[in-house]
């Protein structure tokens, strides 16, 4: 078994994923906080809730006989797609840039991030006990 098959391993992996984009995109915005005319640019909102909801999680009957009915897979898209900011204030320059915003955003997806990764070392080391080997 690989144990990024497993459903809830896949969804750590997606949001850690997304929120790597979403740091890279920060990042950019505060690269370009002095350049004319820059927007400042977001990852779209992605409803995590909903993605984690329970008929994410049902379990699938194998279907070993043409008269066994059979279930569609649930699968969740989490894309990776930038969207500009509605801007609060802009410079003489029509840059959209707020450091202060972007810091508190980048600060925001760090703990997010730190969040998933602890989540991630408890499933796995929920695996190992498992498994017997603490």
């Amino acid at each position: 078994m690989n144990i990024q098959d497993v459903k809830v391993v896949q969804m750590m992996t997606d949001r850690m994923k997304w929120l790597s984009q979403r740091q890279r995109v920060l990042a950019e915005n505060v690269a370009n906080s002095d350049t004319p005319n820059y927007v400042a640019k977001d990852m779209k909102k992605v409803d995590f809730e909903k993605i984690a909801s329970a008929r994410h999680f049902q379990m699938e009957l194998a279907t070993t006989h043409s008269s066994h009915y059979s279930a569609s897979r649930l699968h969740s898209q989490m894309g990776a797609v930038q969207e500009n900011q509605t801007p609060v204030e802009t410079s003489p320059t029509g840059n959209s840039v707020v450091i202060e915003e972007e810091l508190i955003k980048v600060a925001d997806t760090v703990v997010q991030y730190q969040l998933m990764t602890s989540l991630y070392k408890k499933q796995l080391g929920m695996y190992r006990m498992a498994l017997g080997n603490r």
